[in-house]
């Protein structure tokens, strides 16, 4: 005896396959309509710049116009070197040195009291 196959071209099962293809119809635009949230969402993010010190009145030339060069030898034959700009403070210049140096607090006074010196004797000779 051979197997009866199912007969489709009644209503019901014509009803069953329109549901399957609308709910594929449907999940395709969702789809869709989800991606282009995304791609507009991440497009109407505002632009966070970043945060930029203010410089004073420095331009940028005399931020970086270096005065001159020191070289420190410290105990061990280490030569140390920094390069001075005119927007520099001695001490800041000193710590920085101390710190590569391991100089103690009273050297590193010692020392941006000297490099102060140095840049008043450049500025009131320019």
């Amino acid at each position: 005896m051979a197997a009866k196959k199912l007969d489709k071209s009644h209503g019901f099962m014509v009803q069953i396959v329109k549901n399957q293809i609308d709910r594929n119809e449907y999940e395709k635009q969702m789809k869709e309509k989800n991606n282009r949230k995304q791609t507009k969402s991440s497009s109407k993010k505002p632009v966070q710049s970043l945060y930029k010190a203010p410089s004073g009145s420095r331009t940028k030339e005399q931020v970086m116009d270096p005065i001159f060069k020191l070289e420190f030898e410290d105990s061990k034959g280490t030569i140390h070197e920094a390069v001075v700009h005119k927007s520099d403070e001695g001490i800041t210049v000193a710590k920085r040195i101390g710190s590569k140096a391991d100089l103690p607090q009273s050297l590193i006074e010692a020392l941006a009291r000297r490099i102060d010196a140095e840049m008043n004797n450049y500025t009131s000779a320019s």
